[in-house]
């Protein structure tokens, strides 16, 4: 074929680096083959290889797509008990935060009431102690000779 510029685009072809050979990469016929699927037993032995190699693509996507959903199931199932977890604690300091104005209320009722004794007592007088000399013995001027 030549490449002089005769319109012939197919023996140039728009191919700058790789331009098509003179029919050496094209597939040789094989023969026969028609509407009865008769023909040479290579192309249907690479079909079948093909095919196998699509079926193990296939089984590896099913087991990489079954591990990926245990994966899923058990992360969901593990999140599951930590949420129920975190309730629990949560529930829990709830319940002691409702509380805490109850306890503070009885610790300054206490406190006052024991400041209210303490002024009390401060403010009472003192009773008065009066002191005696003690009783003279009878007859305790005399003196004996």
């Amino acid at each position: 074929m030549s490449s002089s510029g005769d319109g012939d685009n197919v023996a140039r072809g728009p191919w700058a680096q790789n331009p098509p050979s003179e029919g050496g990469d094209q597939n040789t016929p094989t023969g026969g083959g028609g509407i009865d699927g008769g023909g040479s037993g290579n192309h249907f032995l690479g079909m079948q290889l093909q095919l196998a190699r699509l079926e193990g693509e296939v089984n590896a996507y099913k087991l990489l797509f079954a591990a990926i959903i245990a994966i899923l199931i058990g992360g969901f199932a593990f999140l599951g008990v930590q949420i129920t977890r975190v309730d629990g604690k949560v529930s829990a300091t709830a319940s002691e935060v409702q509380e805490l104005p109850g306890k503070i209320n009885r610790n300054l009722l206490d406190i006052t009431r024991t400041l209210a004794e303490a002024i009390t007592a401060a403010k009472q007088q003192q009773p008065q102690v009066i002191l005696m000399p003690p009783p003279a013995p009878p007859g305790g001027d005399q003196k004996k000779p």
